[in-house]
């Protein structure tokens, strides 16, 4: 093969592109310029890309992307609806809970007193990060807090 044969297919440029971007790294690893707050392992992640290749030769594999394909439109359909009810139950948190006094869950990060915080503290919890303390905290009661003022 030669340079202009080799280039003439898309998966050899690709690969070409792939361990390029690779080489650039390890230069620029050697030269430290990654002390600059650069991290070298975004770059790993083209290499990764390298799997896309297989889609080529193995066609359970690409039946399989092909049906994850498919799927994502329904996906859509039930994310919306999920963030949907996520929103309704922010609004709902900044209502009941925006005034609740912190505890060792309910903190600056994770508390109802406005939407995002609430919106990003029901995400938490759907994940199951904590969400015990978080209920824990919120069910606080006089005379640990101001009744009508942070209960």
């Amino acid at each position: 093969l030669g340079i202009t044969e080799y280039f003439k297919s898309s998966f050899n440029l690709f690969d070409f592109t792939i361990v390029a971007v690779s080489l650039v790294t390890f230069v620029l690893r050697m030269v430290s310029v990654f002390a600059s707050g650069i991290d070298p392992v975004v770059f790993r992640v083209f290499r990764v890309l390298r799997v896309f290749r297989l889609l080529i030769k193995a066609e359970g594999l690409k039946r399989m992307i092909t049906t994850l394909l498919w799927s994502f439109s329904a996906l859509s359909n039930i994310l919306l609806i999920l963030f949907l009810i996520t929103f309704i139950f922010a609004v709902a948190g900044v209502s009941l809970f925006g005034l609740v006094k912190h505890g060792n869950f309910l903190n600056h990060h994770a508390n109802f007193e406005n939407f995002f915080n609430a919106f990003t503290t029901l995400v938490r919890m759907m994940t199951g990060e904590s969400w015990n303390g978080i209920m824990y905290d919120a069910m606080v009661q006089p005379p640990e807090c101001t009744a009508g003022e942070n209960c």
